[in-house]
C-alpha cells in the first residue's frame, strides 16, 4: 500500500510497481506501461503493480486498426496471454503486440525481418520497431504505427540484372540476338546497374516465344 499511496501523492504518476525482497523497493511510473503478464517474479509473488488509482482503472484499450486498401499489409496480433486477436474486428487490449511481416524484409545481419508495435495502457502505440536492431535493411525506417494513415506495403528490393548472376555485369538483355524484353515502365541504365523496380512488370521472350515475367508478388 505504501507505493500504490506514493502514486496516488504524485499528480504526474501513472502507474506503479513494487519489488518485494528483503527489502521493497517501489518504482513509479509517469508514462504508461506496457503489460508483462510473464514475468517471473509475478508467479513467485515478488512484485505488485498497479494503477495511480485501482477504483477507477486507466487502462484503455487501442481503437480497431483501420482497413485502407487491399494492397496495404495487415498487421497480426495477440492479446497479453499470447491468444490471437483480429484487430481489424475488435478493441486491442492493453499489453497486446502486433506484428507485421513482409518477405522481402530483411534486418540488418541480412535474416528475416519483422516490425512490432504493443497497445499501451493508455490506448496508444508503442513506436514500431524492427525485431532485431534499430532499422530493418530494408525496408528502410522509420515504419508507421498501426493507427498510421499511412501504412506500409509488400514491396520488392530492387531486381539488378546481372550474367553471371552472383557477380556478373548488370546488362539490358535487349542487347541479346533475339531478345525482346519488355516492360510496362522504361528502364534505362543508372549508374551502370540494369534494374526492375517492385512497380514494374517485364516480360521476356526469345524469337517472339514467351520465356518468363518479371514482376514483384507478395514481396518476392
Amino acid at each position: 500500500m505504501e507505493c500504490y499511496n506514493k502514486c496516488q501523492d504524485n499528480v504526474d504518476c501513472k502507474e506503479f510497481t513494487t519489488l518485494i525482497s528483503t527489502k521493497s523497493k517501489c518504482h513509479l511510473f509517469m508514462e504508461p506501461c506496457t503489460r508483462n503478464f510473464d514475468d517471473p517474479c509475478i508467479s513467485q509473488m515478488c512484485c505488485v503493480s498497479g494503477p495511480a488509482d485501482c477504483l477507477q482503472s486507466p487502462v484503455k484499450d487501442c481503437p480497431k486498426i483501420v482497413v485502407h486498401s487491399p494492397q496495404h499489409l495487415r498487421w497480426q496480433c495477440t492479446d497479453g496471454n499470447g491468444n490471437k486477436i483480429d484487430p481489424y474486428n475488435t478493441e486491442v487490449p492493453a499489453g497486446s503486440i502486433c506484428y507485421l511481416r513482409c518477405n522481402s524484409w530483411t534486418t540488418e545481419d541480412m535474416t528475416a525481418g519483422h516490425l512490432t508495435s504493443s497497445c499501451l495502457t493508455d490506448g496508444t502505440w508503442t513506436p514500431t520497431k524492427p525485431n532485431r536492431g534499430t532499422s530493418l535493411s530494408f525496408p528502410a525506417g522509420p515504419y508507421p504505427k498501426p493507427d498510421d494513415p499511412a501504412p506500409l506495403t509488400c514491396d520488392c528490393q530492387d531486381l539488378v540484372l546481372k550474367w553471371p548472376i552472383q557477380d556478373g555485369t548488370s546488362y539490358d538483355p535487349n542487347d541479346e540476338a533475339a531478345a525482346y524484353f519488355i516492360c510496362e515502365k522504361d528502364i534505362t541504365m543508372t549508374d551502370g546497374q540494369y534494374s526492375i523496380t517492385t512497380n514494374n512488370t517485364c516480360v521476356l521472350y526469345c524469337d517472339r516465344s514467351y520465356v518468363a515475367t518479371a514482376k514483384c508478388v507478395n514481396g518476392i
